[in-house]
């Protein structure tokens, strides 16, 4: 659940851009090594990527599924925290730091993948090619360059490594 894109827990289905979200909640996990949303409930989900990204866009909340509706008022604007579930996930809420607080000030370049791969609207998210061909990735590109980090970092070429 923790890696769900807007538009799926929205109601509007899923297609490729909400696995480019998912991949993005899972590099941010490896990148942080915790959840980038620790949560079960819905509308707190939605509550912490408008910590963390911005309002959601209110032509895309206007198109949410019958349920999902409820969330918010008639202006498109999320009912938080009227429909927190408890003190403690109004909590978690308020200690969600945005996007650009969790990345280290000098990965600028890790920072605009990220908020290309949470991009609210699907539409405009990078695609899984676009985002393998961001300066994050292609800044390695010489091949003998990352086997000498495979080297740096295993020890011996991973071709050649043995599994235990």
């Amino acid at each position: 659940r923790q890696y769900r894109s807007p538009e799926v827990i929205l109601g509007l289905g899923w297609s490729y851009p909400s696995d480019v979200w998912s991949a993005a909640c899972i590099i941010m996990e490896l990148y942080r090594g915790d959840l980038l949303f620790q949560t079960h409930d819905t509308v707190e989900h939605l509550a912490l990527m408008q910590k963390l990204l911005g309002r959601l866009p209110p032509p895309l909340a206007a198109r949410a599924g019958r349920e999902a509706r409820e969330y918010f008022d008639s202006s498109g604007k999320l009912r938080w925290p009227r429909l927190a579930t408890s003190s403690s996930s109004e909590d978690a809420v308020a200690k969600q730091a945005p996007l650009a607080d969790l990345v280290h000030e000098d990965d600028d370049v890790f920072l605009d993948l990220m908020s290309g791969m949470l991009e609210y609207d699907p539409a405009k998210r990078l695609t899984a090619d676009q985002a393998l061909r961001h300066t994050f990735f292609t800044s390695v590109r010489d091949a003998s360059s990352l086997s000498s980090l495979r080297e740096e970092t295993f020890g011996a070429p991973v071709e050649d490594a043995v599994l235990a």
